[in-house]
């Protein structure tokens, strides 16, 4: 990358990519070898992966436009350049609030079609207009159609909320993309992306003879970017930001890897960069939170929430099968998991093949704390989640108030406002869990859960602190303390050096928040400083 190049953020046509001399991280020896293949593909990736460019990039090729790829690994590869027909329908460019919107955003696709092709007036329906432009498009260029469909699964998702929207949606979509099946004589190439295998799932008897190569090893990098595209490509913009940072090229490049890394679609370890927070960070010389915004929102945090999903484990201990990874169906919704990993919200830490389970967590820190500030408010509903800001809250540890602090944290748990009936151990781990891990953005945070507790360590400048909770029936603060000092906590790790402070608290059996907690401070050189406790 140099310096005077141009980042390519919000181009999504590879055409534009190309002749505005950006930069341009090269995959056509992906398509290249998907081309020579001829099978009718499908490819799931979260949203912002580059899967519009990807397709933009194809479109570009099987229309023979072969100044396009000048320097690039398909220039090597192909010798003929043939020009195909080819059928671009993207469906990432309109909100499907209603069948209206669905149908035009249909019409508008093959309107645009016909308006090159032709059109017969006896075709009437979506499907016969579709089938009849394959047959006309064939028949006059001697070529197979190559059939490009962008974000199929937009529709979809947009009414995943409303059970009647989707059912109607998915009715016309079975029957719009069956007439792949039949036209299959006049077809070249067929190449299908989204965000999920959901459609793909719930449409199997239509999209059966799609390969679906989501996880195959070999095309893992076609979108994306790896560790070896990044130190190729962007090696000028990983030692720009590490000078305006203060840091080595080596500490730069494992920051980039833990903000924006780390997704795995694979049992193979290679692990693929959001592209989109990529770009950003070098174009603006900042690590920011680019890219994670919740998609579908509603839909899939009413279904976490019925799955009473144990959320701490989402750091890296949830576990799923092969099946569990791709076996989402819109009608059930029960398999929350899936649809979080096929959405870029989980990814795999892990595989053992003797028993084929997959360890799952958040793919990097980007993810984990974006997902987090989501969940916020459902544990933390109405007034109480904003009784939480994350400043204010430091603000009391920096400056040693640890009463502030724990009367802040008791106000937060308050049940006055709880949205959840069933205020569960889990209930009080997970929202315990939220409130740290969003305070870790600017301290040294650690956090565990075991049955009956929580144990917590912040540090903050030269001050540690270690907390430990009780749950509801499993003990009162002074035993939360004693388990600190007999070390079934944080309380192991090395705190030569910084002032120790110890925080035991333990919920009521039915007040539905914190009933006491006693705090013990040490200096950084002397044994039991003072015991202060509090009761509210």
């Amino acid at each position: 990358m140099k310096r005077d190049q141009k980042l390519p953020i919000g181009i999504q046509d590879f055409e534009k990519l190309r002749k505005d001399g950006c930069v341009y991280v090269d995959k056509t020896a992906h398509i290249y070898q998907l081309a020579q293949r001829g099978k009718p593909y499908f490819l799931a990736r979260p949203a912002r992966f580059g899967k519009s460019l990807l397709l933009s990039t194809m479109n570009a090729y099987f229309s023979g436009k072969r100044e396009l790829f000048s320097g690039l690994a398909i220039e090597k590869l192909e010798t003929r350049w043939e020009r195909y027909p080819v059928f671009h329908l993207n469906m990432n460019v309109e909100f499907y609030k209603d069948m209206e919107t669905f149908m035009s955003s249909w019409d508008t696709n093959l309107s645009a079609l016909e308006a090159e092709w032709g059109r017969d007036e006896a075709e009437l329906t979506l499907p016969s207009r579709f089938q009849g432009l394959i047959k006309r498009a064939c028949q006059q260029t001697g070529k197979g159609v190559v059939i490009l469909v962008d974000e199929y699964d937009k529709p979809l998702l947009h009414a995943m909320d409303d059970e009647e929207l989707r059912e109607s949606i998915l009715v016309q979509l079975r029957g719009f993309y069956g007439v792949l099946k039949t036209a299959d004589p006049y077809l070249h190439f067929v190449f299908f992306t989204g965000s999920t295998t959901s459609v793909y799932r719930n449409m199997y008897s239509s999209l059966n003879q799609l390969w679906n190569i989501s996880m195959d090893e070999q095309y893992i990098g076609i979108c994306g970017i790896t560790d070896a595209e990044v130190a190729d490509r962007f090696d000028t913009g990983l030692r720009a930001l590490g000078e305006k940072e203060g840091a080595t090229y080596e500490e730069t490049v494992a920051k980039m890897r833990w903000m924006y890394g780390g997704y795995r679609f694979s049992k193979e370890a290679q692990c693929v960069y959001n592209p989109f927070c990529i770009l950003n960070t070098f174009a603006k010389l900042n690590y920011g939170y680019y890219w994670f915004y919740p998609s579908n929102f509603h839909f899939w945090i009413r279904n976490l929430k019925m799955s009473k999903m144990y959320l701490p484990s989402f750091e890296g201990g949830i576990f799923a099968s092969q099946t569990d990874l791709i076996d989402y169906r819109l009608e059930e919704g029960d398999n929350i998991i899936s649809f979080m990993f096929q959405s870029g919200y989980l990814t795999i830490r892990d595989y053992v093949p003797a028993i084929g389970l997959y360890t799952l967590g958040f793919p990097n820190e980007e993810i984990r704390l974006g997902f987090l500030k989501a969940l916020l408010p459902i544990y933390l509903p109405e007034g109480n989640n904003q009784r939480f800001k994350s400043v204010v809250f430091l603000q009391d540890l920096y400056r040693g108030d640890v009463e502030g602090f724990m009367a802040r944290l008791q106000a937060c748990l308050s049940d006055a406002d709880y949205a959840l009936e069933d205020k569960t151990e889990c209930f009080y781990q997970t929202a315990l869990y939220l409130i740290f891990s969003l305070m870790s953005e600017s301290t040294d945070m650690k956090r565990q859960t075991a049955k009956g507790s929580a144990s917590f360590m912040v540090g903050i400048a030269d001050i540690v602190y270690l907390f430990e909770f009780k749950m509801p029936g499993y003990g009162i603060a002074s035993e939360a303390l004693r388990q600190i000092d007999e070390g079934g906590s944080l309380a192991g790790r090395d705190v030569r050096g910084k002032q120790l402070v110890k925080i035991g608290a333990a919920f009521g059996k039915d007040r539905g928040t914190l009933s006491e907690w006693l705090v013990e401070r040490h200096s950084a050189s002397s044994d039991l400083l003072y015991l202060q406790s509090a009761s509210r």
